[in-house]
């Protein structure tokens, strides 16, 4: 199982989605931000979603 490329790619897989979740979390604190950086917290915060919702919607059309 240590070679399985399946297995490989579900590890891979959890951690970029805890990765993704992090930033979520990370990012939705920081919304009220008014140093002009605030832009910039909400494109990651953006980013992270949609690709939460990607992978969600993947696994999804794959059964998984």
């Amino acid at each position: 199982m240590r070679n399985n490329p399946d297995d490989l790619s579900n590890q891979l897989l959890a951690k970029i989605e805890k990765l993704i979740k992090q930033e979520i979390k990370h990012t939705e604190a920081f919304h009220k931000i008014t140093d002009g950086t605030a832009d910039i917290v909400q494109g990651r915060h953006e980013c992270a979603s949609y690709l939460d919702f990607m992978i969600k919607k993947w696994k999804q059309e794959l059964g998984l």
